[in-house]
């Protein structure tokens, strides 16, 4: 039998490590966390999308403004 190479044996570690190390969430958890960053990341789309907006709009009256005077 040949001796397992760095390479393998790296892999044999990681997947030792993956199955029977780590505690893998439940599918409620996944769920629920999952839900909570959609939902966290749908309010910041949001706010910087009006910010954005907001920003926009008020440089374009100033430009307006400062091609008057």
């Amino acid at each position: 039998m040949r001796e397992k190479t760095k390479f393998e044996l790296f892999f044999k570690d990681i997947w030792i490590e993956l199955s029977q190390k780590v505690t893998w969430p439940s599918k409620k958890q996944l769920v629920d966390m999952t839900a909570v960053v959609l939902l966290f990341v749908i309010m910041w789309s949001i706010y910087v999308g009006v910010l954005d907006f907001a920003f926009a709009k008020a440089l374009e009256k100033f430009l307006q403004f400062a091609n008057i005077a």
